[in-house]
């Protein structure tokens, strides 16, 4: 038996590293504002629309602040304890948001654990 993961670890990736498939060109240039993006998320694509790179922190960034505002929301609602539980989803939200302006300076392309695969902002090309 792999233990209480053991089925989930081997259908699903854990953490997503994008890296390889984003030109090297595009994250030579969007390196600075790719990590401003986790603070003021609309600002790789303002300086750089069409660059997977500045895209994919751009959709990392948004998805961290969607999560973090629908998860607050619900906790909240959870008396007594939900204030609690809020601050702890803060703190694990803010700790998403350093790792991704770190990787972002670094050039990787390393989604959320979990929830980094999700879309709102294209990154991908078609055909790739």
């Amino acid at each position: 038996m792999k233990g209480i993961f053991g089925w989930l670890s081997d259908h699903y990736e854990w953490i997503v590293d994008f890296t390889g498939q984003i030109r090297r060109a595009d994250i030579k240039k969007a390196k600075v504002s790719s990590a401003i993006g986790y603070i003021f998320f609309f600002v790789p694509m303002i300086f750089h629309g069409d660059n997977q790179f500045a895209r994919f922190h751009c959709n990392q960034s948004l998805l961290n602040l969607a999560l973090s505002t629908i998860i607050a929301v619900l906790l909240g609602m959870i008396p007594y304890a939900g204030p609690y539980l809020m601050a702890l989803q803060e703190v694990l939200c803010l700790i998403w948001m350093i790792r991704g302006i770190i990787f972002a300076f670094r050039g990787k392309a390393v989604s959320i654990p979990l929830v980094g695969w999700l879309t709102i902002v294209p990154y991908r090309y078609p055909g790739q």
